[in-house]
């Protein structure tokens, strides 16, 4: 399974716990790949090797190091309780959802899901566009599990009932409507079809089309 490009902010922290080693009795020695990626899921706990409170950069780290040794569903649980809280950034927790929703377990593929759906409220940047999983941003996935594209249908449109219609960017205004559109026209199921053609048809009513045709044909 291919992956995507981590966000800057988890990169930026495994580069930073790469530089460093660890400790045994007074005995200090370069960390192997495989305990680099160990001691990188230490902060999970909450604490750095130090005592120190985790920042949101390493937690990060951490959950990408599990996904790394292959343990995403696992990195998906602990997402779960900490995405809320907002321990880590939505770039990041985004990055995770992104790889869980390319693995072909349908139950992993739901869990991913149901995440993104769970903080849709947390999905807007502070440029008034929202971050959304890279592996949706070009095309819809039918052949995603039929219950896991409800879930992300329900997320979207949670993500844009979760600000007033004229707070969203001109960008953000041409992206709903063409995830929309895309759903509409390709998804079989007949609830998440019907439901993006109605969503659609609102949405069109509401949004001025000055701000949002130039870029309706960008994503196009």
């Amino acid at each position: 399974m291919e992956r995507s490009s981590a966000p800057q902010e988890i990169r930026q922290c495994c580069a930073e716990g790469d530089k460093n080693s660890f400790h045994r009795g007074n005995a200090t020695r370069p960390q192997s790949e495989k305990s680099r990626k160990s001691t990188r899921t230490g902060f999970l706990v909450g604490t750095t090797a130090s005592g120190e409170e985790a920042g949101k950069n390493q937690k990060a780290g951490a959950l990408f190091a599990l996904a790394e040794l292959g343990q995403l569903e696992f990195a998906l649980a602990l997402l779960e309780r900490m995405w809320p809280n907002q321990e880590l950034a939505s770039s990041s927790a985004i990055w995770l959802v992104n790889e869980g929703l390319k693995h072909p377990d349908a139950n992993i593929q739901f869990k991913a899901s149901a995440l993104l759906k769970e903080n849709s409220g947390l999905l807007k940047k502070l440029t008034n566009d929202f971050e959304w999983p890279d592996h949706l941003s070009w095309q819809w996935k039918p052949c995603l599990n039929v219950y896991a594209r409800m879930q992300i249908f329900e997320a979207l449109l949670n993500c844009l009932r979760s600000e007033l219609p004229g707070k969203w960017s001109g960008e953000a205004q041409g992206r709903f409507i063409v995830f929309l559109h895309r759903m509409m026209s390709t998804d079989e199921e007949p609830g998440i079809a019907i439901g993006a053609a109605r969503a659609l048809h609102v949405l069109l009513d509401t949004y001025n089309p000055m701000d949002i045709t130039h870029t309706i044909g960008e994503i196009l």
